[in-house]
């Protein structure tokens, strides 16, 4: 990592054009940007994306999908144990349990046509086939009086909120009487939402597209929704890689390696741990001034549970120097996000140093102003750990500022294929492959002698 950043620093200081940089502000984080500088040259992209359809193969041989506790994850883990062993780096294996939740049955209907669901995570079973008519909340449903006149029974219709949580907006409708409640996005994708514990008066609950929304509404007709969700125990593990540095002291950079149940989740999230498999094996002989820890969770689509696992099982927390997070970064329509956490300290550095990467190579960043638990970033903040990391999007709106900055098509998700069967490899963007790979590098290169 220090060679590359004295060799890039070298190769600016003689070149002989003159670079025009500029001073900007991004989200509160201050970079000096340098116009198109070269990427590095230390890894190839086509390594990258070999790995990215191993990891499609293996979903295509176990059911379509690569979901903790699987087959499919098991051997996704295999492949890049054995890929990081024979680079020299020292790989462990942490087991652990957790709460498994999928829909072994999901119906949601309106006079007889089927339309888009998907059931909450770690939700309750209707009690049979539930028929009744919708209540449309206008207001947001973040306070309780917003629930005053919700009709008993029926299914409750609610925007994705922006100043709540849509945990809090199922407790009150839990409360209200209803019989299920629906979270509508403001996109073609539907929402994809976990529940933190189950009361006894909790209701079933589901996102569904924005589309699927205008329908109910425009509509007088009663709703059909029969929802059977499998909950249990099961185990899985967390793959651990590491290169030892001068100190004792490490950073940490991570990335899921599980699927939902539903699909091979290739963007969501083989691209990022194919780039830090990548990096890995790339670096494995370059000294650092601390330690490099590699993290492949499990879990991660079950409530953090892999990294929370991690961080509860006697890790030295005040050994880790900082986290940094990937997730989601090459669908053909996603973003250029970081995440800020508590945006102070060694956590502002994770922040610029994002930044300051991206502009690097021309692109601006833009903080993720969802406020929400993202990724196994959240395990961390919540140890007091210096966290941030790389996000692309999910089922948001990508605004028109937003494609005129990076590209891609305004009013559409970041990316259409999120949690569902056609999340494949055959649409990956390469070049956002090539660019995290950059920036990925440079990250780590600035936390190595910055913290």
């Amino acid at each position: 990592m220090i060679s590359h950043l004295d060799a890039w620093s070298a190769k600016m200081a003689g070149a002989s054009t003159l670079l025009a940089v500029m001073i900007i502000s991004v989200g509160g984080v201050s970079a000096a940007v340098a116009s198109h500088l070269p990427k590095s040259e230390d890894f190839d992209v086509q390594s990258v994306m070999g790995h990215i359809d191993r990891l499609q193969q293996i979903a295509d041989d176990n059911g379509g999908h690569r979901a903790a506790g699987s087959a499919g994850h098991r051997e996704s883990a295999e492949y890049f144990e054995e890929e990081l062993r024979e680079a020299g780096l020292e790989v462990s294996n942490e087991k652990f349990e957790f709460l498994y939740s999928k829909p072994s049955h999901a119906s949601l209907s309106l006079d007889e046509e089927e339309l888009d669901m998907i059931p909450a995570t770690f939700g309750p079973s209707t009690d049979g086939d539930l028929r009744a008519n919708p209540y449309v909340l206008v207001d947001e449903g973040c306070e309780d009086k917003h629930y005053e006149s919700v009709t008993r029974g029926s299914i409750l219709v609610l925007e994705e909120p922006k100043n709540c949580t849509v945990q809090e907006q199922h407790e009150a409708a839990s409360e209200s009487g209803a019989g299920a409640l629906l979270v509508a996005s403001s996109s073609e994708v539907p929402p994809y939402i976990w529940l933190d514990g189950a009361g006894s008066r909790d209701i079933p609950v589901a996102g569904i597209s924005q589309q699927t929304s205008e329908a109910i509404q425009s509509s007088s007709e009663p709703l059909s929704m029969s929802l059977t969700m499998e909950t249990e125990r099961r185990s899985s593990t967390n793959l651990i890689a590491e290169k030892p540095g001068r100190s004792e002291e490490a950073i940490e950079v991570g990335a899921h390696l599980d699927s939902v149940p539903q699909s091979p989740g290739i963007n969501d999230n083989a691209v990022s741990a194919a780039v830090l498999l990548e990096h890995a094996i790339s670096k494995a002989e370059q000294s650092t001034d601390k330690a490099q820890r590699y993290m492949f969770w499990s879990g991660e689509e079950f409530a953090f549970a892999g990294s929370r696992s991690y961080l509860r099982s006697g890790t030295d927390i005040e050994g880790i120097a900082a986290y940094v997070n990937f997730e989601m970064v090459a669908a053909p329509n996603s973003g250029y996000f970081y995440i800020q956490n508590d945006g102070s300290g060694s956590s502002q550095l994770i922040d610029e140093a994002i930044v300051d990467g991206y502009a690097q190579i021309g692109i601006q960043a833009e903080r993720d102003a969802n406020e929400e638990p993202r990724s196994d970033d959240a395990s961390y903040q919540d140890a007091g750990i210096p966290t941030g990391g790389f996000w692309g999007g999910s089922f948001e709106t990508k605004t028109e500022e937003q494609a005129e900055l990076w590209g891609g098509s305004s009013g559409e998700p970041f990316d259409e294929c999120y949690h569902q069967v056609c999340d494949t490899a055959d649409r990956i963007d390469e070049e956002k492959v090539s660019n995290t790979m950059h920036v990925v590098d440079y990250v780590l290169g600035t936390l190595d002698k910055g913290l």
